[in-house]
């Protein structure tokens, strides 16, 4: 009986480690962040390896205002659980290149 209640207090502690740096991850949001809980951090790898990851960098990549920015984060991350997010991104940045050709009358 003390063996399983040694067990499950082990468990208990490592879950309660792993969300605390998950939470510190996420208080910082950025890419240096998720990159350091995924060194070792387990339980929510997926979800920061597919998803809070890439969408920091994608921010990083959006702050480039370019074209080539987005595509090169798509060549880089071909895949994400945040394809959608990727798409509008490209899209966004298209439309500012176009707006900002069109400012210069090219």
């Amino acid at each position: 009986m003390g063996a399983l209640l040694g067990v499950l207090v082990f468990q208990l502690r490592n879950t309660m480690s792993d969300n605390h740096m998950l939470a510190l991850a996420q208080a910082k949001n950025d890419v240096a962040g998720y990159k350091s809980y995924l060194q070792r951090g387990k339980k929510h790898a997926p979800l920061v390896a597919q998803i809070l990851l890439p969408r920091a960098e994608l921010r990083v990549a959006i702050a480039e205002d370019s074209v080539e920015a987005i595509e090169a984060f798509k060549r880089e991350h071909p895949q994400t659980g945040i394809d959608a997010e990727v798409e509008i991104a490209r899209k966004n940045a298209m439309v500012a290149a176009f707006e900002r050709a069109r400012a210069k009358n090219t």
